[in-house]
């Protein structure tokens, strides 16, 4: 059984090392924040981390809303999200990761909140709880997704997956190298 016992949020400015500009916005500086929380699982206390950006504008594009208040609402649904887990009781990381997303998706709806911000939540919660499980089974997340120990339902994800396992779409190992995009610079028109 998998269950929420503490959780700490930490929050850091950081400046970046060149201006980044998306869409309305340009991003010079910006709170990175870091979710440490506690689960138990199968009985025992295991510390799982996350952490990101909180970049004003990505989410709701809103041009009417402050810079603060953005970062405010990022903050509200990390929070919310935390509130929302410690009522789950779950048997593995997907069913917990269920539970939590509709009862996140069910606050979010009634207090007119954009489903991608409020999942931004969600997902905070979930990568600390993978991280977590991982940690607590002594496997090493490919391992984990590869042999479905997170309990995985395709099925519920979507119909016509019924019946396979990630493994059955996954290659043999995970890659050695991954290639990464740095965007760099200032684009203007």
């Amino acid at each position: 059984m998998i269950a929420l016992r503490d959780a700490e949020l930490f929050r850091l400015e950081v400046r970046t090392r060149l201006p980044f500009r998306y869409g309305i916005a340009t991003m010079t500086v910006l709170p990175h924040v870091f979710l440490r929380l506690t689960f138990e699982i199968d009985g025992r206390a295991q510390i799982g981390v996350t952490a990101d950006h909180l970049p004003p504008k990505w989410f709701t594009k809103d041009p009417t809303r402050s810079l603060a208040e953005e970062v405010d609402d990022m903050l509200a649904v990390i929070r919310q999200a935390v509130v929302q887990a410690r009522a789950v009781r779950a048997a593995t990381p997907f069913a917990f990761w269920r539970e939590l997303y509709a009862a996140q998706s069910d606050w979010a709806a009634q207090n007119q909140i954009a489903p991608l911000l409020a999942n931004f939540g969600v997902a905070f919660v979930e990568k600390a709880l993978l991280d977590s499980f991982c940690r607590a089974t002594g496997q090493p997340f490919a391992a984990a997704v590869r042999s479905n120990a997170l309990g995985v339902d395709l099925g519920a994800v979507h119909r016509s997956l019924a019946g396979s396992v990630p493994g059955d779409w996954l290659p043999g190992a995970p890659l050695s190298a991954v290639a990464a995009r740095h965007t760099v610079g200032l684009w203007t028109r």
